[in-house]
């Protein structure tokens, strides 16, 4: 879908020359610098090679054009998509995080991903932005509030308590890669949804959400708004999601799932309640699954540690608890995407750039901002 919008309007604009051609911005502004280097840079095949590292090589794609920006911004012209700009450092993070949702929305980013945007119905138009960006703030509120002091003071007994019956079932050679989420996604599903919900339906939920979770790919995005997603993995699996919550909702009451009792307790319409139980789990679940398997990772191949969960006693509590949590203080790796609706100003280093001009005819009238952090 990606390749046949691009080359629609590609077919619509001026070829190279829009391709290569920067926004217009009011005066005393600059544009952000557009990155092309190699291949992209070249006529006519350039537009060719940038769709398919946009689909295929995006990580690489995004290397480069910072490798050669520095700590300036920069942007990456999609063909017939839209520009995505990037404001790297701590200043272009800020800059994001204090834009409203209304200015800087999320709704036109998660519409593009398998599963939240696509695929799992909720009330009205399955396109409407607006609804699923509401949703989606929505949902993060539902998890800041079950998050809080007192629920996540249990959060060690809990972990301790499924650590140890999980190892009881490993034997003495097992690969963690495999085992180590299943245990992951059992205090996760717990905490949240519920003992109840837990024991009806987690041993279930466990390979859909790791099927879904192991689709969060470029590439397999890209092939997920074609007729090919019939045959994905994570297509079918987000099918029995639906089921599987769908049916939980009318099989438990609320007062035996603490999640059930956040989401109606926020206003959420009935339509969207499974949508935001599959969200809060999505994020509960897929994450941490993977976190905790590079802090393992990290904790056994660092000689400090090693001989420390060798002598130790408490390995589960100091695996579990305090080797994650050193490991997301060391590396507090965030970003922010954001689809602009409104003209973005932005200072950096002596200069005075505007986001959002006018766009040539080769792209959407939008930009995709990203900023991140280490």
């Amino acid at each position: 879908m990606l390749v046949v919008e691009s080359l629609a309007a590609i077919a619509r604009g001026r070829g190279q020359s829009v391709y290569r051609c920067p926004p217009v911005v009011p005066a005393g502004f600059e544009p952000v610098p557009l990155a092309f280097h190699g291949i992209d840079a070249l006529p006519v095949v350039g537009i060719a090679s940038r769709l398919w590292r946009t689909i295929f090589d995006p990580i690489g794609l995004v290397r480069e054009a910072a490798a050669h920006a520095g700590d300036r911004p920069w942007t990456i012209r999609i063909p017939g998509q839209f520009d995505l700009t990037y404001l790297p450092g701590q200043d272009g993070y800020d800059t994001l995080m204090g834009l409203s949702a209304r200015d800087a929305g999320m709704g036109k980013v998660f519409s593009r991903v398998p599963v939240i945007g696509m695929w799992y119905p909720r009330h009205g138009r399955i396109d409407d932005h607006d609804s699923l960006q509401e949703l989606v703030l929505m949902g993060r509120r539902i998890m800041a509030q079950m998050l809080s002091p007192d629920r996540v003071a249990g959060l060690p007994a809990l972990i301790d308590t499924v650590m140890r019956d999980r190892m009881r079932q490993w034997g003495t050679s097992v690969d963690l890669a495999e085992v180590l989420y299943q245990a992951v996604y059992e205090i996760s599903i717990r905490f949240f949804a519920g003992e109840e919900f837990w024991s009806r339906f987690g041993e279930e939920l466990i390979p859909v959400l790791r099927s879904i979770a192991d689709g969060i790919d470029i590439p397999r995005a890209a092939l997920a708004v074609t007729p090919a997603r019939f045959a994905m993995r994570e297509y079918r699996a987000s099918r029995r999601l639906v089921g599987i919550l769908r049916r939980a909702h009318r099989e438990i009451g609320d007062a035996d799932s603490p999640l059930f009792v956040a989401i109606h307790a926020a206003g959420v319409h009935r339509d969207n309640c499974s949508w935001m139980t599959m969200y809060v789990l999505w994020n509960a679940t897929a994450y941490p699954g993977s976190y905790s398997l590079f802090t393992l990772v990290d904790a056994v191949t660092d000689a400090r540690t090693s001989e420390a969960l060798a002598t130790t006693d408490q390995r589960t509590t100091l695996l579990s608890r305090w080797c994650m949590w050193e490991t997301i203080r060391l590396n507090p790796i965030s970003s922010l995407v954001r689809s602009l609706s409104e003209p973005l100003e932005y200072s950096h280093d002596g200069h005075r750039y505007c986001l959002l001009g006018t766009a040539p005819d080769l792209i959407d009238s939008r930009v995709v901002v990203v900023s991140g952090r280490e």
